[in-house]
């Protein structure tokens, strides 16, 4: 059935949460400064293109046909730290969502409310590590 509760021919209609397009690329560069340390950077994107969250969601009333779509987004993740070329230290900044996007995964139906389940805020980072 549809979030309304009513019934739904779902034919033709892509599965909920499932976005045609996911793509994500990253890349990862170590520098040669000294012998013994190694600083380097990385990046990442994640890309997810428009979907709905419910078979049905388009069929309901009158002013709810977008209530279910759950929008395409894009996220940036970087990185920059240093480590010993030995493994034993290593210390790493981090920022994950670094424009800070908008973004939910899900839709819900409720009654007469509706809730939007949020993705991550931008979220900064330090992680130390040494190994013994």
């Amino acid at each position: 059935s549809s979030p309304f509760g009513t019934s739904v021919d779902a034919r033709g209609e892509s599965f909920p949460a499932s976005p045609r397009w996911q793509i994500h690329g990253s890349t990862h560069y170590e520098l040669s400064v000294r012998r013994d340390w190694r600083p380097y950077f990385g990046a990442q994107i994640t890309y997810r293109s428009s979907t709905t969250a419910a078979f049905g969601a388009f069929s309901g009333p009158p002013g709810t046909q977008d209530a279910f779509l759950v929008r395409a987004y894009a996220l940036l993740d970087v990185e920059v730290g240093i480590d010993r070329a030995d493994g034993v230290y290593s210390v790493e900044a981090s920022a994950r969502n670094l424009t800070d996007t908008a973004y939910w995964n899900n839709v819900t139906h409720v009654y007469d409310t509706y809730g939007r389940i949020t993705g991550r805020p931008r979220e900064f980072g330090v992680r130390f590590s040494a190994r013994w």
